[in-house]
């Protein structure tokens, strides 16, 4: 199970998450380190910075359980869907 919660803070994005795998914890963690208090703007043109990070990493390979290497990507996307709510 995961939580995300995204609040909009004047032109800030503000992302609070968790979640009970390890490994699906460490990708909020990361999407939280990466995209904390960036504009709306910022976090709607990251999709390139994203996809870069996930290619150099290994994250976008086969090399994990296919449903570990989706948790990364549907989190991600849920923050988008979020943040172009406002």
């Amino acid at each position: 199970d995961v939580f995300i919660k995204v609040l909009l803070d004047g032109n800030k994005v503000h992302i609070f998450g968790k979640a009970a795998s390890l490994v699906v914890r460490g990708y909020v963690a990361i999407i939280i380190d990466t995209l904390q208090y960036y504009s709306k703007e910022e976090i709607l043109s990251s999709q390139k910075v994203i996809e870069e990070f996930l290619n150099k990493t290994g994250l976008s390979s086969a090399s994990l359980v296919p449903s570990r290497t989706n948790a990364f990507a549907r989190m991600y996307e849920f923050l988008l869907e979020k943040v172009k709510e406002w």
